[in-house]
């Protein structure tokens, strides 16, 4: 399995590859956590620490903008596991692939990703379904079921506390003039309400 470079409608260069993500680089999301600055160091090298758009290399992640492999290989591996309702799966598609060899960067191939459109659109399915979708990957990658609790608890009690942190970041964004920044602020609070009000039953069963 291949993936090409992406580069955001700007001409910016957008990450295209990552790491396997661990419990201790999702911890540094956790605004409980995040003040202590213990997880800072996983969060990094989970989201662009290896980073490099210019060369090829075997890598753990691609993103799922784009992945090219055979019917063969993906056929395989598993196809995509329909458990995931939006987001990480391809994470576990590239967890899967990884057995049979490991996934290839080449930035020789490129594309224009207009990336996060289709979460922020529809930000009432994306953000619990990925919430959700990292409790699956972990249970399947082996991770014990008291980690699993813990993070689970972790991740409901903070809710409450980042829809706070949003709320003042959006009124505060929008008095200064960064209306594009608040209204990003405003579609974070939707989808953590979302994910406490409709989503946090199958949240803790995943």
């Amino acid at each position: 399995m291949f993936g090409p470079r992406l580069r955001g409608a700007d001409g910016a260069f957008q990450i295209s590859y990552r790491q396997r993500p661990t419990l201790a680089a999702l911890l540094h999301r956790i605004n409980l956590l995040r003040w202590t600055g213990l997880f800072r160091k996983a969060y990094y090298e989970y989201r662009r620490a290896t980073f490099d758009p210019t060369q090829e290399r075997s890598v753990e992640v691609l993103m799922g903008a784009a992945v090219f492999l055979s019917r063969e290989v993906f056929e395989a591996s598993g196809r995509w596991d329909e458990e995931y309702h939006f987001g990480v799966e391809d994470i576990d598609l590239s967890m899967q692939v990884s057995r049979r060899g490991p996934p290839m960067f080449v930035p020789q191939v490129e594309i224009v990703h207009y990336g996060r459109a289709a979460g922020r659109n529809n930000v009432h399915f994306a953000a619990p379904n990925v919430a959700i979708g990292y409790v699956h990957y972990f249970r399947k990658s082996g991770t014990s079921r008291t980690a699993l609790f813990a993070y689970k608890a972790l991740v409901t009690l903070d809710a409450p506390l980042q829809i706070g942190q949003k709320l003042l970041e959006a009124g505060w964004r929008s008095v200064t003039g960064r209306r594009v920044k608040a209204r990003k602020s405003v579609l974070a609070v939707r989808g953590l309400w979302a994910f406490l009000r409709h989503e946090l039953v199958r949240f803790w069963k995943a």
